[in-house]
């Protein structure tokens, strides 16, 4: 009777470790692509007139991303400033007069095709001081304002300071 009951256990513990190593795995392939398609940015900078910095920011992925209420005037302003879901820091020492030129960004369509919102600082440089405005962009990971998500990303921009 006892040669019966081992083929049995070692069967169980089998289908145990099995199981557990499926979980495992299931578990860090849903982190891993949820973390990368959700909500993903990217960002390509340029000057307008000599001393405006115009940031396009694409939504790469397939969750859309709201800029709160950071498409008027003047509403983005010092050097870091939360905007919905985006943080925004200016990081050449700079302060921004800045705003998008909407409040969402929409995800990815079934065709691939991305939308943009485009971030502009009228106070990259004044007239006849030319400078490289320096910004990073990062998603919030959660409610929490305070955290960074792991994908920030930066973009610099150099104006010439003549209009």
């Amino acid at each position: 009777m006892k040669k019966g009951i081992t083929p049995i256990i070692s069967v169980i513990v089998l289908l145990l470790i099995t199981i557990a190593l499926a979980g495992t795995a299931w578990t860090f392939f849903n982190s891993q692509l949820l973390g990368r398609v959700g909500k993903q940015i990217s960002v390509q900078g340029f000057c307008v007139e000599g001393t405006k910095a115009y940031i396009t920011v694409t939504n790469m992925g397939v969750n859309a991303i709201s800029l709160g209420s950071c498409n008027t005037a003047g509403s983005v302003s010092n050097k870091l400033t939360i905007c919905g879901d985006i943080i925004i820091t200016r990081t050449d020492g700079g302060v921004m007069d800045a705003q998008f030129d909407k409040n969402s960004i929409a995800p990815m369509d079934e065709n691939k095709n991305h939308d943009s919102a485009i971030f502009s600082d009228n106070n990259c440089t004044v007239s006849g001081v030319p400078r490289t405005c320096a910004y990073t962009f990062s998603l919030k990971t959660s409610a929490n304002e305070e955290e960074f998500g792991e994908q920030a990303k930066k973009v610099s921009v150099k104006c010439s300071g003549s209009g």
